[in-house]
């Protein structure tokens, strides 16, 4: 089955990740799983359970499901007898936006970005836009046998009438008002934790960093990526360490300490709630892989 990874690198990142997934049967606490791309899976075949931050869905035979960059997401049951079977696409903002990261780029994320009580990741079988998702994944199988280039090509308008209609489907605004305006903010500190997440930071100085208080902060951070900004750090150092764990010899105080932990107890705890593994068993896992 098809399995395809690509990036590009000219004036920008642009990542794009298609690939069929297949799971057995099983049941599993959830944890911290979550990336920087964004992600449509669509469930060929299956029933089960997706745990998505606070929320549990139910998952049916049809379902498309859409996760915002950052958003935790992980399947905690899957049903006996049935085995799931999902086309998934995950894709770096970047394939969409322009270098000077302008409202009408941000206008394509509104689905992921402009949140309220009625929001749902899931798209239920049997609706117009769920067709809609399930051609565009279909469309997708099919271009990934070009070139990497072909494939950004095509695949740039195919994602954004996609997107442009899950917004319209969502009865969400054309771009333009605060929200999408709050989100370059929001763009702007996640960058600034991904460039300091090494240092003793507070939620305080994080806020600071966009002038806005600690409460509304917190609040509208969560409410646009389904994370907790202190979550959202803890993941940036979580991957840092992973590297040093895998590719140095470092004692694990020192990794925690050179990824901004203060200690070994709490960098233990961040790292198990990211991977689902301790440090000491990853390291473990990638000697025994050597």
């Amino acid at each position: 089955m098809l399995d395809r990874h690509i990036r590009l690198n000219d004036d920008k990142d642009i990542d794009v990740h298609y690939f069929h997934k297949i799971v057995k049967p099983m049941v599993r606490a959830p944890r911290l799983h979550c990336h920087d791309s964004f992600e449509i899976a669509y469930f060929l075949d299956g029933e089960g359970e997706y745990t998505v931050g606070g929320r549990i869905y139910q998952i049916c035979r049809g379902d498309a499901f859409l996760f915002g960059s950052y958003e935790p997401h992980y399947i905690t049951r899957i049903e006996e007898g049935t085995t799931l079977h999902t086309l998934n696409l995950h894709f770096t903002r970047s394939l969409l936006c322009s270098n000077d990261d302008s409202v009408l780029d941000n206008s394509y994320f509104r689905f992921f970005l402009d949140r309220d009580d009625h929001f749902s990741n899931r798209i239920p079988c049997g609706t117009a836009i769920n067709r809609e998702i399930l051609t565009f994944m279909q469309r997708c199988e099919q271009l990934f046998d070009q070139s990497p280039e072909e494939i950004i090509l095509a695949l740039k308008p195919m994602a954004a009438t996609l997107l442009n209609d899950l917004r319209v489907d969502a009865h969400l605004p054309a771009s333009g008002n605060a929200a999408v305006r709050l989100n370059g903010r929001f763009q702007t500190v996640c960058q600034f934790m991904i460039d300091h997440y090494n240092q003793p930071l507070t939620l305080e100085q994080i806020a600071a960093s966009v002038n806005m208080s600690k409460a509304y902060f917190s609040t509208q951070f969560k409410r646009m990526n389904g994370i907790s900004p202190w979550d959202y750090l803890q993941i940036q150092r979580v991957r840092h360490a992973l590297i040093l764990i895998a590719d140095t010899d470092m004692t694990m105080l020192d990794i925690a300490l050179k990824c901004g932990f203060n200690n070994t107890a709490n960098f233990n705890r961040a790292f198990l709630k990211v991977t689902g593994k301790t440090p000491k068993s990853y390291r473990k896992r990638v000697a025994e892989a050597e």
